[in-house]
């Protein structure tokens, strides 16, 4: 009996594993990644592998040992990069258009709250006229709306969004100062969020869709546009 169990524990191979945990198997091969075995107590069982980065030594039944030195680092197999702004973002976006300022003389602030997962977005923006004294061109007085945003890819460095913006305006003419018209347009806008880091945030958009202006001497339809760059802060 004492020769039988001798035999029995001669005849196993044993993988110490990279974790220090140990295992009692069968060595079936070593390649140049792998190691394909079977556990000694089920041979007729299910045929394992393990890369052979996970295992420091194997103890083979005739007593001879394979040491496994990291030619494979750990970091070899590098999990994949996750950005964190995928799900580690802030909420609120208060951002200010700076195109309005620069080209159209007025202060627009937009106020971004993004659903909890990232998919979207309902913006509001509030535009005041600087300067009302502008002749060559019509004078947006104030402005405001409702933009939907829909981000199909969730948040992150770079992402897109699409969707309906509703917009409301009160503006003059340059023929008609001292008359207040009224507008309300719908539009469909896209545009792309840029985070470089989880509070600084811009973003560029641009739409089209249809106008409704009431103006004192008449009404009309026309095309409405609207181009949009944002910068600002995320919380």
């Amino acid at each position: 009996m004492l020769v039988f169990a001798s035999s029995y524990l001669h005849a196993q191979d044993t993988i110490y594993k990279a974790d220090s945990s140990v295992q009692i198997v069968k060595i079936l091969e070593v390649n140049e990644t792998q190691v394909k075995y079977k556990l000694f107590t089920n041979l007729d069982g299910p045929t394992y592998v393990i890369g052979k980065e996970y295992v420091s030594l194997i103890v083979y039944e005739n007593g001879s040992e394979e040491t496994f030195p990291k030619s494979i680092p750990d970091h070899s197999i590098a999990a994949p990069k996750i950005d964190p702004r995928t799900h580690d973002f802030g909420r609120n976006f208060i951002s200010l258009n700076v195109y309005d300022l620069l080209v159209l003389n007025t202060l627009t602030f937009g106020y971004e709250h993004t659903s909890k997962s990232g998919l979207i977005g309902f913006k509001i923006p509030l535009s005041f006229a600087l300067n009302k004294k502008d002749i060559y061109r019509e004078n947006k007085v104030f402005g405001t709306g409702l933009d939907l945003n829909l981000y199909p890819y969730g948040q992150g460095q770079a992402k897109f969004f699409y969707g309906p913006s509703f917009e409301y305006k009160k503006f003059t003419t340059y023929y008609q100062y001292n008359d207040i018209n009224s507008a309300y347009a719908l539009l469909f806008q896209a545009g792309f969020l840029f985070q470089p880091t989880k509070q600084l945030n811009f973003s560029i958009n641009a739409g089209i869709g249809y106008a409704r202006l009431f103006k004192s001497e008449y009404n009309t339809g026309e095309v409405a546009s609207r181009v949009g760059v944002n910068m600002g802060f995320k919380f």
